[in-house]
């Protein structure tokens, strides 16, 4: 291990006992630095000067063990979540050595990855135990200082830094002709980086501020805005504010120029128009819907005239059959690691129930037959790739764990939706259920920003248990339900 290798790692481990630490006591500090950090990726430049260091890592951990360490008294439903959850992850477990046993027998590209499939499998589930107990971290760890909304507003905040920065690289480019944040990437084999800009003239050109790359950008930019649009109201924000942040967060995702940015809002939009025609619930998801509805008329506009990065990288003409699928003759964008792992389930069909493993599929392609990898890494003759993260996480998961993964995560979804509902007065909850879904949904198809978006459910969740009894009191049907109940005073009577 290098200089610089130790360095970070000592870092990593100064933040992590300082977050356990301090969150012994304030709960909250950890969670609100790590909603500030996970969206900064490591491995960017600013300037010249490369930054390494992945604290936000340090704190998911230290979270995580406030949140299995934390012995205070919980409702009955957070014991029921955290049972469901502990039979999901020894499904992972279960998964993960079977599939290792059948990779070795059958995987012809092991060695196309830097990782042995066991240290793969560790990885992968230690990285879904970290997912999972941010979800609920929230939920054990709440306080009577209202620690869900803050959480929420932080992340808007932090939101609109980073927002900022790349809003900020775009004009330094288009004055100065300078990217502040080019790209940093690896070279494989080796242990030195070189830098890579995504910026251009006009509005061809990308940007990713300090998240890595403009598809992490974009997958960021598309929670906050949905934070905005769901909780912006419940945690305080006037709706001339969520307006003008709304419009920052849009126009970044715009400037990304990201197909993942408009996969990940047209398939949360569809889930939550699914859920309101199902549930009865138009009239709760009409503002939704609205913004949905012209949302979608800018960006037809843009792809259509391929106005820009983001219309011309999304346009019919453009989308490369290997980076899309064909729904009704119509191009949907998609990444490779999704595509990959649909052909490998469809060749293994008898593993549907129990999935390939944790992070196993990959050992079943050639990753330099994508076309992807082969741009980003010049080099064919290259040899050591690492896991290739997945942004349709539902589909990673029936990947890793099967049918019956997938089932034990429904169990757990169910679970959270009636810890929350179980507070919610009847006058909102179709506005919880709406939410909820929404949420729900950027869990399962932002996987760049899996980490934050897991912490923001649970979050979300909690914002509607704490408005129970304040709003309790002022809901017509649950005064109703109360019979009135007399007081009497006492009397004093007096004989004279």
């Amino acid at each position: 291990m290098s200089t610089s290798n130790l360095l970070e790692f000592g870092f990593d481990v100064l933040v992590f006992l300082v977050a356990v630490g301090i969150g012994r006591r304030r709960p909250w500090v950890p969670l609100i630095a790590f909603v500030w950090a996970v969206p900064y990726l490591g491995g960017n430049y600013i300037g010249g000067f490369l930054l390494g260091f992945a604290p936000a890592h340090a704190l998911a951990f230290a979270i995580a063990v406030l949140t299995l360490t934390n012995r205070r008294a919980f409702p009955n439903g957070v014991h029921i979540l955290r049972n469901r959850l502990y039979i999901y992850l020894g499904i992972c477990v279960a998964a993960g050595l079977v599939g290792v046993c059948l990779v070795y027998a059958r995987a012809g590209f092991i060695d196309q990855w830097l990782q042995q499939p066991p240290l793969r499998v560790l990885r992968s589930t230690g990285v879904e135990l970290l997912r999972w107990l941010l979800l609920i971290a929230p939920v054990m760890l709440a306080t009577r200082e209202k620690l869900a909304g803050k959480l929420v507003r932080h992340a808007i905040l932090a939101g609109l830094f980073y927002c900022g920065l790349g809003l900020a690289q775009f004009a330094s480019e288009q004055t100065v002709h300078y990217d502040p944040f080019p790209i940093a990437r690896v070279t494989i084999g080796e242990s030195t980086y070189h830098s890579q800009s995504v910026m251009d003239t006009g509005l061809n050109t990308r940007i990713n501020s300090i998240c890595g790359e403009p598809r992490y950008l974009a997958a960021y930019s598309c929670l906050w805005f949905c934070l905005v649009a769901a909780l912006g109201k419940r945690v305080g924000l006037t709706a001339r504010v969520r307006i003008l942040i709304s419009i920052v967060f849009l126009v970044t995702l715009v400037l990304t120029g990201s197909r993942t940015g408009l996969l990940i809002l047209l398939l949360s939009g569809l889930v939550v128009t699914i859920t309101a025609l199902f549930t009865g619930r138009v009239r709760q998801a009409a503002p939704l819907l609205a913004i949905g509805l012209v949302l979608m008329s800018i960006f037809s506009a843009l792809i259509i005239n391929k106005v820009g990065s983001f219309g011309a990288r999304n346009s019919q003409a453009n989308l490369e059959d290997i980076s899309s699928l064909q729904i009704g003759g119509i191009k949907v964008p998609i990444e490779w690691q999704e595509i990959g792992g649909i052909s490998v389930m469809m060749q293994n069909p008898w593993q549907v129930p129990i999935g390939m493993g944790p992070g196993l599929w990959q050992y079943y392609v050639n990753p330099w037959d994508q076309l992807a990898v082969s741009r980003a890494f010049m080099d064919a003759s290259s040899v050591g790739l690492d896991s290739q993260r997945s942004n349709i996480q539902i589909l990673a998961r029936f990947c890793d764990v099967g049918l019956i993964g997938c089932i034990a995560v429904v169990s757990v979804m169910i679970g959270l939706y009636r810890h929350g509902k179980s507070r919610v007065p009847v006058s909102l909850r179709g506005e919880y259920l709406l939410t909820f879904m929404l949420v729900a949904s950027l869990m399962q198809f932002a996987g760049m920003a899996d980490l934050l978006t897991f912490l923001m459910m649970g979050s979300a969740v909690q914002i509607y248990r704490e408005l129970g009894p304040n709003v309790q009191a002022k809901d017509p049907s649950s005064a109703s339900a109360r019979p009135p109940q007399l007081k009497l005073s006492r009397v004093s009577i007096s004989v004279v």
